[in-house]
Formats: C-alpha cells, structure tokens, sequence
C-alpha cells in the first residue's frame, strides 16, 4: 500500500521509482537512455494517471486519461490490452513498479501511450 497525502504522496512515489530504477528498473533505463523517461518523467507520467492518489492506477483512471487525449485511439478493447499488459499480477491495479516495467518495453502501445500524455520516445 502506497502514502496518499498530497506531497507526501509525491516525495514517497517519486522515492519508490527512483529505487525501482536503481533495483533493476536501471537496466530499461540504460536500454533507452535518449527516452525521455527518467524518474521524474515517470514519476509525473504515474501521478497524472493515478487521479484519486491511491498510489495505485485503475482500469477506470487509465481510461479516463486516454480518452481525454485521444478518445478515438483509445477504445475499450485498446485500453483493455494496455492494461492488462501492465498489470502483471491481475489484481486489476497498476503498481509502480509494474507500470515502470510496462513503460520501458518497446510496444505500439508504450509508443501511443507516451504519444498521448506528451511525453518523448526515441
């Protein structure tokens, strides 16, 4: 379970990525170093996401999002199969650390996905 409380909610995400990195993440990190995608970046890409602060994303809060940048590309069946990739353990919640390691896989999704929040991938 993650710490919801407004900045300390940010300090404590923004702390669990960057080890998550440092613990292993760092290879996906150094396999696309001109990604745009450092901590912060995915730190920032996770709390736009996660709308109620749970520490936790949603089917519901993915869906939302997407369609809010681009309801045509993003469809039920589309955000069905993004979500289900991500979720690695099918708790029907995305962790950070599942998130991190959904994000660094090169995917037309992964590509869509940083497309539609405005962040750059090589």
């Amino acid at each position: 379970r993650y710490t919801a409380r407004g900045n300390e909610y940010e300090a404590d995400l923004a702390t669990m990525i960057q080890t998550n990195l440092q613990n292993g993440g760092e290879r996906q990190l150094r396999a696309k170093p001109a990604a745009g995608l450092d901590a912060e970046t995915v730190t920032s890409l996770f709390s736009s996401i996660d709308v109620n602060n749970d520490g936790v994303i949603s089917r519901k809060e993915l869906s939302q999002v997407l369609r809010k940048c681009d309801a045509d590309r993003w469809s039920n069946e589309a955000i069905d199969r993004l979500f289900a990739a991500a979720d690695a353990d099918g708790n029907r919640k995305i962790t950070p650390p599942e998130f991190i390691k959904w994000l660094f896989v090169d995917g037309e999704d992964q590509q869509a996905f940083c497309e539609a929040l405005g962040v750059p991938r090589v």
